[in-house]
């Protein structure tokens, strides 16, 4: 069963398409969404290259109703440097998120105590400004959002966009630093780190958490984008999208059909 809407959801990805899926062929649990999750990976044949959190504010559990954070992968494939033409898949609704990505320098591994803020700090090598965009690959979009479908979809992500590694952001205040999302050249969101779970380091030990209570680590070299502090703004071909991160630098995707 999760073999059929793995391959469907994927195939929708990869060609821009929206698609239906029987309300009996979701999956009802966590579990089983990511169990979907990694049939994709395995379809995808794509090296992953990191990790996407999702619902990592309040408001955006509140919106599409869960009541924690959760995980997806980031593939090669659809990770893009600043600037880049990027295509967009129309029929899937795609919007632009403006998020803190960090850059793993040491990696996370399984452990017996639980990871905190100091703790991943440590394995931290640089914070990239990015951009994630996100779409709907079901029918109707997020008008009435299926929260493990979400989930099973790699948690709606289109693309990610990474900028420039800041090496110095440990003179930073991350939760305090503020964030501007331009479409356009106009200002149409901002936010601040703190948006993000209290702060994007809290993020990140959240994840090394769940993977540590499943026997697993992060890895050395992979990026985690920590979650939304915009909120979710649509975009549309002939848009061009900056993440301004004042010190620590901007990012910009352009898009076409």
């Amino acid at each position: 069963m999760t073999t059929s809407v793995a391959k469907t959801l994927w195939r929708a990805r990869t060609g821009g398409r929206a698609v239906n899926i029987d309300a009996g062929l979701r999956p009802a649990t966590l579990a089983a969404a990511y169990e979907i999750q990694n049939e994709i990976l395995d379809l995808a044949g794509s090296p992953r290259v990191g990790w996407k959190l999702g619902a990592t504010s309040t408001a955006a559990q509140q919106a599409l109703g869960l009541d924690g954070p959760f995980f997806a992968p980031l593939l090669r494939r659809f990770r893009h440097e600043s600037g880049t033409v990027i295509a967009l898949p129309v029929k899937q609704a795609p919007a632009v998120e403006v998020e803190f990505a960090l850059l793993l320098g040491a990696e996370l591994p399984a452990r017996t105590g639980a990871y905190d803020r100091d703790s991943v700090a440590a394995a931290v090598a640089a914070v990239c400004p990015a951009i994630e965009i996100v779409g709907s690959r079901l029918v109707g979009g997020m008008a009435k959002p299926d929260p493990m479908m979400i989930v099973a979809d790699g948690g709606a992500n289109v693309g990610f966009v990474q900028g420039e590694p800041h090496a110095g952001w440990a003179g930073f205040d991350l939760a305090a630093q503020g964030v501007t999302l331009f479409i356009n050249g106009e200002q149409t969101a901002s936010g601040n780190g703190g948006m993000v779970m209290g702060h994007p380091l809290d993020a990140l030990a959240w994840l090394a958490n769940e993977f540590s209570r499943n026997g697993r680590g992060l890895n050395v070299g992979e990026v985690i984008s920590t979650g939304s502090c915009t909120g979710v703004v649509p975009v549309q071909p002939g848009d061009t999208a900056v993440g301004d991160f004042g010190e620590l630098g901007t990012v910009e995707a352009r898009f076409s059909e």
